[in-house]
C-alpha cells in the first residue's frame, strides 16, 4: 500500500492535493494499492472528495477512522426531524433559507444553521444560556450524523470538543486550555479504542498513532506530502519505506543578504537532526541531485507525481487568449503576470487574459483587482471561479503564462500542455528545462522581467509555423509524463 499523507482535502485545493489525487488514481489504475491519508477534521470531506472524483476506498481521514465513518452512505437530515429536538416540547421556527430557531415559551434556545449548499438540512446548531451566551455547538457531518460538539470558556473560546461515532458514542475529546494567555489544545484523548483510553499532548502524536494503526493493518510506503506531517510519518514503526515529497523548491532567498538557504519548513527533511527519511523525492532529477549533493540524506530521486489525459482539439495559433490556472497568491507572482499581459495588450489590443483559481487572501484579491483597475484592464482581464474541470478554458487558449519565481515542477503547466497549449514562463528552478524548454514546447527568458517575456511572446506568435511546432511538442511532452511513466517511476523507487 502506498499512503500519500497530507493535511486535508479541501473545497479549494492546491497543487499538492491535486498531485496526491492524480498519483493515487494513476497507481490504482495500474494495479498498485494506494490511498490518500489526511490528518485534519473535516465534516465536509465526503462532499469535497466526491467533487474531485474520489471514492471512499481511495482515501482515509483520521477522524473518520476513529468515528467509524470511513464508508458511510449519505442520508439527508432535515432540521425538522432531529432526534435531539423533541418537537412535542419545542417549536422550530424557519427564519430564512439559512437558519431556523428552536423556541420554548417565548425564548430562543438555539439557532439551527442550514448545511451550506442544501435546503433545510442540518448543518450546525448553537445553543444559548438564559442570558444569550453561546454554551454549546453541535456540528453535523455532510453525510447526516452528529459528528462533533464543542463547549466554551466564559470568554467564548473553545473549551472542549467531543467527536462521536456514527452511533453517537464519544470517541475523541480535545481539551482546550489557556497556555501563556492563549487558548490552545492541551490534550487529545482517544476513548475506548479496543477497550483502552489513550492520551496525547498533540494532534501529531494522535496522528502518529493512527498511521501505525494503518501500517499494522496493511504495511505500506508512507509519503509525506506536506512538512506538517513529517513528524508523524517518521514515527511509523516498521513501514516498507518512508518518502518525503517536496512539491516546491527547498530553498528561499534571504530578504537581507539575498543568499539562498533552506526553507524553515523543510529543515526537518533535508537537514534532519534525528531520524531520516529513506528517500527524498522531488518533481525533477535536478532538484533531487542538488539535495543529495548538499545535504546528509539517505537517498534522493526525481519522481513524477501527476499526469493528464491528452486532448489535442485545440488548434489556436493566434495570440488572442492568454490563461493562467492555479492559486492566485504572492508566491505565484500574479502581479508580474498582469504586467506581462499589460505589455502584450498595449501592442495587441485584441488579446484577453483569463485567470482561474482562488485568491490566497482577501487582501491579495484587493491588491490584484486594484492593479487591474489602475492599468485600465478591467474589460480584458477575467477572473474565473475555481473548479476542478479546466477543459473549457483550454479549448481556445493561445498560451499559458506563469511568472512564478520558482516551481517544484509545474503541474498546472503540464495540464495546459496536455491540451496542446504552450507555456510561457520565467527560466527559474525547477520548471525550466525540466518541463518547459524555450523554443521547443514553450517560451522562457533568463532576464526575468514582464517586458522581456511579453516581447518574446509577441515575437514567437509572429511565426505561425513556430507556434504549431510548440503546440505539437507540448503534446509530446505531456505524453512523456503519462500515467504509465508515473507508475513505473514509483515502482522503481520503492524497490530501490
Amino acid at each position: 500500500m502506498i499512503y500519500s499523507v497530507g493535511e486535508n482535502i479541501y473545497a479549494f485545493n492546491s497543487g499538492i492535493e491535486f498531485a496526491q489525487i492524480s498519483r493515487t488514481k494513476d497507481l490504482l489504475a495500474n494495479g498498485e494499492a494506494a490511498k490518500i491519508v489526511t490528518k485534519e477534521y473535516n465534516r465536509f470531506l465526503s462532499r469535497d472528495t466526491a467533487t474531485l472524483g474520489l471514492t471512499s476506498d481511495q482515501y482515509v481521514n483520521m477522524y473518520d477512522y476513529f468515528q467509524k465513518a470511513t464508508n458511510v452512505e449519505r442520508k439527508e437530515l432535515s432540521v425538522r426531524f432531529l432526534e435531539t429536538v423533541p418537537l412535542r416540547d419545542y417549536h422550530v421556527t424557519g427564519v430564512d433559507a439559512n437558519y431556523s430557531t428552536i423556541d420554548y415559551m417565548g425564548r430562543t434556545l438555539a439557532k439551527m444553521n442550514i448545511m451550506p449548499g442544501t435546503v433545510g438540512l442540518a448543518g450546525d446548531i448553537d445553543y444559548f444560556d438564559r442570558v444569550g451566551n453561546k454554551e454549546l455547538t453541535q456540528f453535523y457531518d455532510w453525510r447526516g450524523f452528529l459528528s462533533m460538539e464543542q463547549t466554551y470558556h466564559p470568554d467564548g473560546s473553545v473549551a472542549l470538543q467531543t467527536f462521536f461515532d456514527i452511533d453517537g458514542k464519544p470517541v475523541i475529546e480535545i481539551v482546550h486550555m489557556f497556555i501563556n494567555g492563549v487558548v490552545s489544545p492541551s490534550m487529545y484523548k482517544l476513548l475506548d479504542f479496543y477497550g483502552q483510553d489513550y492520551v496525547f499532548d498533540t494532534q501529531n502524536q494522535l496522528f502518529t498513532f493512527f498511521l501505525n494503526e494503518l501500517n499494522s493493518a496493511s504495511q505500506g510506503v508512507f509519503v509525506a506530502d506536506r512538512p506538517s506531517v513529517v513528524e508523524s510519518v517518521l514515527g511509523v514503526v516498521n513501514p516498507i519505506k518512508t518518502i518525503a515529497y517536496l512539491h516546491e523548491s527547498h530553498l528561499e532567498k534571504n530578504s537581507i543578504t539575498g543568499e539562498k538557504g533552506i526553507k524553515l519548513a523543510y529543515e526537518g527533511i533535508v537537514a534532519p537532526k534525528g531520524k531520516r527519511f529513506d528517500l527524498i523525492a522531488t518533481g525533477t532529477a535536478t532538484q533531487a541531485a542538488e539535495i543529495k549533493q548538499g545535504y546528509a540524506v539517505n537517498a534522493t530521486t526525481g519522481l513524477q507525481t501527476a499526469s493528464y489525459p491528452i486532448d489535442d482539439t485545440n488548434k489556436q495559433t493566434a495570440l488572442t487568449k492568454l490563461v493562467y490556472v492555479g492559486r492566485l497568491a504572492p508566491d505565484k507572482n500574479v502581479t508580474a503576470l498582469i504586467e506581462v499581459f499589460q505589455n502584450i495588450h498595449e501592442r495587441k489590443a485584441d488579446t484577453e487574459l483569463y485567470l482561474k483559481g482562488y485568491y490566497a487572501s482577501p487582501e491579495y484579491r484587493e491588491q490584484i483587482e486594484q492593479q487591474i483597475k489602475q492599468a485600465n484592464l478591467a474589460e480584458v482581464v477575467h477572473v474565473l471561479d475555481y473548479s476542478i474541470d479546466n477543459s473549457e478554458i483550454y479549448q481556445d487558449a493561445s498560451l499559458f503564462i506563469t511568472t512564478s519565481e520558482n516551481e517544484g515542477f509545474g503541474i498546472n503547466a503540464l495540464e495546459s500542455m496536455s491540451h496542446g497549449v504552450p507555456v510561457a514562463c520565467y527560466a527559474v528552478d525547477y520548471i525550466n528545462e525540466n518541463l518547459v524548454t524555450n523554443g521547443k514546447n514553450g517560451i522562457t527568458i533568463t532576464n526575468r522581467t514582464p517586458h522581456n517575456l511579453a516581447k518574446l511572446i509577441i515575437e514567437t506568435f509572429g511565426d505561425v509555423k513556430q507556434v504549431q511546432a510548440l503546440k505539437a511538442n507540448t503534446l509530446k511532452t505531456s505524453q512523456a509524463f503519462d500515467d504509465k511513466h508515473l507508475v513505473s517511476q514509483w515502482q522503481a523507487a520503492i524497490k530501490a
